[in-house]
């Protein structure tokens, strides 16, 4: 072992100078330090989820927890977890054991550079309560969607991110960065018993190939997806949604092409099959521009609402107006209709699928 020590501080300061240097030369000192420095980029922790690389002194100072190797195993993936008061300005943080907090909950996120430009929230697991799902005891007591006992939200530089609750594992949110921090608060009441979070808080740079156009609340890559509308696992829409949801068109790809089956599309509309366009959708609905059945038809729509997503009737639609995006508007309240029948307020899981052909702009 003592010989093992002595071949290590005999790497560290290894001088190259010879005993009679000759013109510029000079002795010089090789240290290992400065071979392991790396950035503190991210990085795949043993889970699957992002952390940051950083020494091992690093991550402990920062109360952060090994979870994985990085830098050609000079580093450790760190994961860095923040909770209700906290404040950080470290990518990918996340917002985790918020159960037993007092409300509000509230975690200030502030740029860990100058060039910060969007926070994207990852939801890797997301449980509050949900909105209400009943009437009031009146038709004039809507309280249908509405987020209730429990709220999350964001703050952003212009628009903030819409108001959620319910069930959201899987879905993501994006804002402009503020440059006196964006605010995530959570609140809720006593009686709510759903208080389940783990939100990696990514910080992403004006130069990012990864940045999402500014506007976008949701950032789809890829040729094929599927796209949720928030708590469309918890059964209903949210109250008050109004965000879009942008997709990048991939290269050499033309046409986006849009579905949902029968029983995937429920954005008002009363009757057990309907599906209206246009000025008939004033309520809830979706808009995708110049969205129609056929590339080769000019005729088409924008706004679209109902029980199937199409022209009147189930059907897969197109639309090769750039940028490819889904508008989201769903308003405060549902009409109650009858005492039998509401508005439709499921939500949609829109499956989207690229396409090489082009049609008319």
């Amino acid at each position: 072992m003592e010989i093992l020590k002595y071949v290590f501080v005999l790497f560290l300061f290894v001088t190259t100078s010879s005993s009679e240097p000759s013109g510029n030369e000079t002795g010089r000192v090789f240290n290992v330090l400065n071979v392991v420095q790396f950035p503190n980029n991210a990085c795949k922790m043993g889970s699957g989820k992002d952390g940051v690389c950083y020494s091992g002194d690093e991550c402990e100072a920062m109360g952060g927890e090994p979870a994985g190797v990085c830098a050609n195993g000079f580093g450790v993936c760190c994961y860095i977890e923040k909770t209700c008061g906290d404040t950080t300005s470290v990518n990918n943080t996340y917002l985790k054991r918020i159960e037993g907090k007092a409300s509000p909950c509230i975690l200030d996120i502030c740029k860990m550079q100058e060039d910060i430009c969007q926070i994207r929230l990852d939801f890797h697991q997301f449980s509050l309560d949900g909105p209400e799902s009943t009437r009031g005891s009146d038709a004039a007591n809507i309280a249908m969607t509405v987020c209730q006992k429990s709220q999350f939200r964001i703050s952003g530089d212009g628009a903030a991110g819409p108001v959620i609750c319910g069930e959201n594992t899987g879905y993501h949110m994006i804002v402009e960065a503020e440059d006196n921090c964006n605010e995530i608060r959570v609140t809720f009441t006593e009686s709510s018993v759903k208080r389940a979070l783990e939100v990696q808080v990514s910080q992403i740079a004006c130069t990012d190939q990864n940045k999402a156009p500014e506007g976008c609340t949701q950032w789809y890559t890829g040729v094929s997806d599927t796209i949720y509308s928030y708590n469309y696992l918890g059964g209903s829409h949210l109250a008050s949604q109004e965000y879009i949801i942008c997709i990048r068109r991939e290269e050499g790809y033309c046409s986006n092409t849009y579905y949902a089956d029968s029983e995937s599309f429920k954005v008002s509309g009363t009757t057990a099959a309907s599906s209206k366009n246009g000025a008939d959708c004033t309520t809830d609905y979706i808009f995708i521009p110049r969205a129609r059945k056929d590339l080769s038809k000019l005729k088409s729509t924008d706004r679209i609402c109902g029980t199937y997503l199409g022209f009147g009737a189930l059907e897969t639609l197109y639309t090769d107006r750039y940028p490819f995006m889904i508008g989201v508007s769903f308003d405060a309240d549902e009409d109650p209709g009858t005492t039998t029948s509401t508005e439709a307020f499921k939500g949609f899981a829109i499956s989207y699928e690229q396409i090489l052909a082009c049609g008319t702009q």
